[in-house]
């Protein structure tokens, strides 16, 4: 006996230990060798201080030779490309048949599997298979075009300056003081809104419901699905999970403070707190709510303990339930048979009641009658205790099992794949491996695992799962990338770099970056992409920690200066930055730039709001970059929203602030919350609901019905559920960590 862990089976030798040494022959005539000083080679043992194996070819141990594919080849004289040698010292271009290039001197340029060498092209890029100066050309979907200066960029096949114009959808149109496009059209987020392709006045920015503008934070979109219209509810904010919409007369409402019952918006507290059956309000400190398969009832309660028997209600010291009747303890009974009856009054042998409500019988047997008049009967069973089997329900008792048509003892078989086993083998606990991918139905959880549908030489409990993988975590680990390598290894380079050439570039964050399949120095920009390059040729990255890049210029980075154009300026002067985007609209990439400006003060009091200038002493209000000129007294800022503060609150949950008309809505700013009617669950009051629990901004009014799951509402409706590392998952299943 071996453990296959640790230790091989290596043919008439007999059993090996892995960490040491291997097995090389084939099964016949298998041989030990020593990992440390020997390898084996197409079955046969060889030194490794004197040969080397290259693809089951043995050689003689050169300097400055390597392996190429089978070929042991000089480096001195060629280089290794996709496993072929090529003459020549240099790095490989192409995936196919290689060419040899200096990457300091030479470019490399690659398109559908085809590749080129221009050699003595230091400063040169690639633009398909052809080559172009990035300082005075620009390459844009393979066509390469004049750049007159640094404001120039591609739309489509051909250019823009960026400083005037705009790109939209492939076409060029003046900018002015545009900032997006919607379509073909360019327009100003600022002040207008692109809906269904549309551009439309509105003050601040907005999306859209349908055709119209609206603000989430302050208004609601409502669709009605019979009249198949839009709507904007502007009196209530769309707070994700809060906000419901009520398409009977396109409104939106919070449930935080209303509640939907018999096809009508209730408040809570003035038509009760919870809805019964879906049809009738109810106060569930008050009243019961009680339903039977055929009725529905609500009723005051007259003691705390009060129950439901069917759709009646009672009380359990005076009164008992049988089977949705009421009886009275003192002088009647239930009995099995669901009748009630006096206490004197006999109930040994009658049939016993079968009701769906109350009973543990949660299965069904289909039975034939007989032979001779054939009809199938179908008999309830409880599952844990009866088992259904071709005779009929047969009663299944504590530590007895039913496989394949025949009972069996638990502590001596297990059934797998509905198939008997032993339970134990030499020693050794036997376990299902239940998956319609495995090969083998059962394994030994001492020295195997059953991982993603199949059986693994790695012991059940150092075993687990990566991605599609399986591997052992006391030598193991998995990256981020699902990636399993040695522990050592993800410890000191954790993150990874992918490119097509290179594949998987290993490195640490804290020492390294990760640009475009290259590494670069920590702190620095990844010049990929224009806008994180700098220098007028667009071709170099930079250290942001100790410097800036004010349009293609490389300044040192000096407390109380930003860019403004080329040059550094202090927070004196006001300014509206170069900004460089690319945007996605209707699937296409759209790129734009913002005009620098600068404005000299004129006053002390003058500030910015965005790109425009303005005093706030003359009325105008300013929040987040967007300008209202219309102000009244009251009015303040709740982020980018304007509200006033006479009649409406800016209210904070989720982590963003929205605007609400009433001021009993919120309590986010200390306000006080009777706790002894209401709840406050982060930044909003929940209506007639007394310490309840929280779940994120929502509260669980409903334990039977909702559940809170990794701070995450979830409302129930096919039975419990139990919570296992954030998310839901069925009762009788099991949970197991960080699956």
């Amino acid at each position: 006996m071996y453990s296959t862990a640790t230790h091989d089976c290596c043919g008439t030798t007999g059993v090996i230990d892995k960490s040491t040494h291997g097995c090389c022959g084939p099964i016949w005539a298998n041989m030990p060798f020593n990992l440390q000083t020997e390898g084996c080679c197409d079955d046969h043992v060889y030194d490794k201080a004197s040969q080397v194996c290259c693809d089951n070819t043995l050689n003689d141990k050169q300097d400055h030779f390597t392996c190429c594919g089978g070929d042991y080849m000089d480096t001195r004289v060629g280089t290794c490309c996709n496993g072929k040698v090529v003459n020549g010292i240099g790095e490989c271009c192409g995936d196919g048949v290689a060419q040899i290039y200096q990457p300091g001197n030479d470019l490399c340029c690659s398109s559908n599997g085809a590749s080129v060498v221009f050699e003595s092209s230091r400063n040169q890029k690639c633009c398909g298979m052809d080559k172009y100066d990035p300082q005075l050309e620009l390459c844009c979907e393979m066509v390469i075009n004049e750049r007159p200066d640094n404001t120039t960029g591609c739309c489509g096949t051909t250019t823009f300056q960026e400083n005037i114009e705009m790109c939209c959808e492939g076409q060029v149109v003046p900018r002015g003081s545009d900032t997006h496009c919607c379509g073909q059209i360019p327009y100003n987020a600022d002040n207008e809104a692109c809906c269904h392709r549309e551009v439309v006045p509105y003050e601040g920015r907005a999306d859209c419901c349908d055709d119209m503008p609206y603000n989430k934070e302050a208004s609601t979109c409502v669709f009605e699905t019979y009249y198949n219209q839009w709507h904007v509810d502007f009196s209530v904010p769309e707070i994700d999970g809060i906000t419901r919409t009520w398409s009977r007369n396109l409104t939106a409402y919070l449930i935080s403070e209303q509640f939907e019952c018999g096809g009508s918006l209730h408040n809570y507290g003035e038509d009760g707190n919870a809805c019964c059956g879906g049809v009738i309000t109810y106060n569930t400190f008050r009243q019961l709510c009680c339903i039977s398969r055929y009725d529905i009832s609500v009723s005051n309660k007259t003691t705390e303990n009060m129950e439901c028997c069917g759709s009646f209600s009672y009380n359990p010291d005076v009164q008992g339930c049988c089977h949705g009747l009421l009886f009275h303890q003192t002088s009647q009974k239930c009995c099995t048979d669901g009748t009630v009856r006096d206490l004197n009054e006999n109930c040994v042998g009658l049939h016993k009641c079968y009701d769906d409500e109350t009973s543990t019988l949660d299965s069904t047997c289909e039975v034939m009658s007989n032979a001779f008049t054939p009809y199938v009967r179908h008999i309830p069973y409880d599952s844990n205790t009866a088992v259904c089997t071709t005779e009929g329900v047969r009663a299944l008792p504590t530590g007895v099992g039913y496989c394949n048509e025949a009972f069996f003892y638990k502590s001596e078989k297990i059934c797998c794949k509905n198939q008997l086993y032993n339970r134990f083998e030499d020693n050794q606990e036997v376990r299902c491996c239940d998956s319609i991918t495995s090969a083998r139905p059962t394994y030994f959880p001492e020295t195997e695992s059953c991982l993603n549908g199949k059986v693994h030489p790695i012991p059940e409990d150092v075993a687990k799962t990566c991605g599609p993988r399986v591997y052992d975590i006391r030598t193991e680990g998995c990256d981020l990338n699902e990636q399993v390598r040695k522990k050592d290894d993800i410890d000191a380079k954790p993150d990874t770099c992918y490119s097509r050439e290179h594949g998987n570039l290993y490195y640490n964050k804290m020492q390294q970056g990760c640009c475009d399949g290259r590494l670069i120095t920590a702190n620095h920009t990844c010049c990929k992409e224009s806008d994180e390059c700098c220098e007028p040729n667009k071709i170099q990255g930079y250290n942001y920690e100790t410097s800036m890049c004010c349009d293609g210029f490389i300044r040192a980075r000096e407390e109380g200066h930003e860019c403004c154009g080329k040059e550094k300026t202090t927070h004196r002067m006001r300014r509206k930055f170069v900004a460089l985007t690319n945007s996605t609209l209707w699937g296409l990439t759209v790129r734009y730039i913002v005009t620098v400006r600068r404005y000299r003060k004129t006053d002390d009091h003058q500030e910015c709001c965005g790109s425009v200038p303005f005093s706030p002493e003359e009325g105008a209000l300013c929040c987040e970059d967007s300008l209202y000129n219309d102000t009244a007294e009251g009015d303040s800022c709740c982020d980018k929203l304007k509200y006033n503060t006479l009649f409406q609150t800016c209210c904070t949950t989720g982590g963003k602030n929205y605007v609400m008309s009433a001021d009993d809505q919120c309590c986010s700013n200390g306000e006080a919350v009777d706790t002894s009617r209401d709840t406050c669950c982060d930044g909003l009051i929940h209506k007639e609901i007394a310490n309840g629990q929280c779940c994120g901004n929502q509260v669980i009014r409903d334990p039977v019905h909702e559940q809170c799951c990794g701070g995450h509402y979830y409302h129930i409706s096919s039975g419990p559920k139990q919570c296992c590392n954030n998310k839901l998952i069925a009762t009788f299943a099991t949970c197991y960590d960080n699956v």
